[in-house]
């Protein structure tokens, strides 16, 4: 999916009203700050995000005489893993083709996270300064 395009023309997004309650002509929104949300908007629209650890496990099987009694067991094997807290763990097995891609997502869900982070940082900073957001 490819990232939302933001039009160069801006004043939709400013406030109608650009006075605060004493008449007083309140600064535009900086284009710097707008291309930034543009940008953070675009990484949070990620469908393939998956939010959790990917976990690699080796098992042993506890059969007499199988080679897993005296190596690391058998694997690797991948589990998705997500704490639904109060020590509730839903673990998801993952086959093997799909380890790669179940990486991406979880890397997407982080990427997605720190972006919202930075987005909200910024909405932050231009109330503090008192322009629109």
């Amino acid at each position: 999916m490819a990232p939302l395009s933001f039009p160069r023309d801006w004043t939709d997004l400013r406030d109608p009203n650009p006075y605060d309650v004493a008449g007083i002509a309140q600064p535009p929104v900086s284009f710097e700050a707008l291309d930034c949300v543009a940008d953070l908007v675009g990484a949070l629209i990620d469908p393939a995000a998956i939010r959790g650890s990917l976990v690699e496990r080796y098992k042993r099987c506890g059969k007499a005489g199988c080679k897993c009694m005296a190596g690391k067991g058998h694997g690797p094997k991948y589990y998705l893993t997500l704490c639904l807290g109060k020590g509730e763990l839903d673990a998801i097995y993952v086959p093997q083709q799909d380890v790669n891609k179940v990486k991406g997502c979880v890397g997407n869900y982080h990427r997605v996270q720190e972006a919202l982070k930075e987005l909200c940082d910024i909405n932050r900073e231009l109330l503090r300064r008192r322009e629109p957001f």
